[in-house]
């Protein structure tokens, strides 16, 4: 049936923990595009067009003062109706006035986030100089990279491929940088330096990239924390390349043995810790249960100290009770 097909996404989770790495293969977990509806939106506002959040902030103020402007006649109306006529009539008059009031909340708010975005892309430095890719990763500016004019940033509108190597995946983006073609992945937390699992995504989209645009070595790629907008440039040499290619072998390895009812040992307690696959939930019986490939797996169920019964998407894959902070504040484990 020639080999099974890894999404990039779960390459990055076993490269945390296999556990992690099968359960997100399994549970459908499929790539780091805006598109998918696992990983958090990086905005539905422009972020990547300094010329379309100009123009979004001409087009909001234009609104602004279509809506604000007979608002406020109304409510200077309704004053003096309640003050002079009727204080009852001008409050239930005024009801009609809550719909308009709050489409002026929306556009303000999102007016606000612009101009917060072009502020930023005005303080940002110019990036005029080549990312220096001898060091292993350089921090700088979002904004200073896109204020470059040679600087194309691309939507992804379908995934890469790379069926003989058995990898698949559609990072968040692509930019065009000195004639390079660098994948761009989001991570929720500024980092001070990359992960390894990081730095495996990248490097597994470059090999995507490279097969399918036959292009030259993409020789870096970029880590973008969507709140502060600071962006990671992180070296992708031979080195890392080969990491993911094999990584990707272990893995189709680990998916094989696993047909066999051979499970990944247990990784360190740390890992555990945070992870979302081991924090228990509460278990509603035909609500709640883990699913895998499609099924439903019978549930490894706790007790809590008040009777109550959790489970989780780990624990459910591989029958256990994972190390999870929560599983020793409800006393699953001590």
């Amino acid at each position: 049936d020639g080999l099974p097909i890894i999404n990039t996404h779960s390459l990055g989770k076993f490269a945390f923990c296999h556990r992690a790495g099968l359960i997100a293969l399994a549970s459908g977990e499929d790539d780091d595009s805006e598109a998918s509806g696992r990983t958090p939106r990086l905005d539905y506002l422009p972020r990547f067009d300094i010329a379309a959040m100009v123009k979004l902030k001409d087009k909001l103020e234009g609104e602004m003062i279509l809506v604000g402007v007979p608002l406020g006649l109304g409510i200077v109306v309704l004053a003096l109706v309640g003050r002079f006529y009727d204080l009852w009539l001008a409050a239930f008059i005024g009801l009609a006035a809550v719909l308009p009031a709050r489409l002026l909340y929306l556009y303000l708010t999102d007016y606000l986030e612009i101009v917060r975005r072009l502020l930023q892309v005005e303080d940002a430095e110019l990036l005029e100089s080549e990312v220096d890719t001898s060091t292993e990763f350089q921090k700088f500016s979002w904004w200073s990279l896109l204020k470059n004019k040679n600087v194309l940033s691309n939507d992804v509108k379908a995934e890469y491929r790379h069926d003989e190597l058995g990898l698949c995946g559609r990072p968040a983006r692509i930019i065009s940088y000195q004639g390079t073609r660098i994948p761009v992945i989001a991570h929720q937390e500024e980092l001070d330096e990359p992960r390894p699992y990081h730095i495996v995504r990248l490097a597994a989209y470059a090999l995507l990239i490279e097969h399918a645009e036959r292009v030259a070595a993409v020789p870096w790629g970029i880590i973008l924390e969507p709140k502060s907008m600071q962006a990671m440039a992180v070296r992708l040499g031979e080195a890392e390349k080969k990491n993911a290619k094999a990584l990707v072998t272990v893995f189709q390895q680990a998916i094989g043995q696993v047909a066999f009812g051979s499970h990944p040992k247990q990784p360190k307690k740390s890992f555990c810790r945070l992870c979302p696959y081991g924090r228990p939930r509460l278990y509603r019986a035909g609500r709640s249960e883990t699913k895998q490939d499609g099924e439903r797996l019978h549930p490894q169920t706790n007790v809590d100290r008040g009777g109550r019964r959790y489970h989780s998407s780990c624990g459910d894959r591989f029958q256990w009770i994972p190390p999870h902070e929560l599983a020793f504040k409800k006393g699953f484990l001590e």
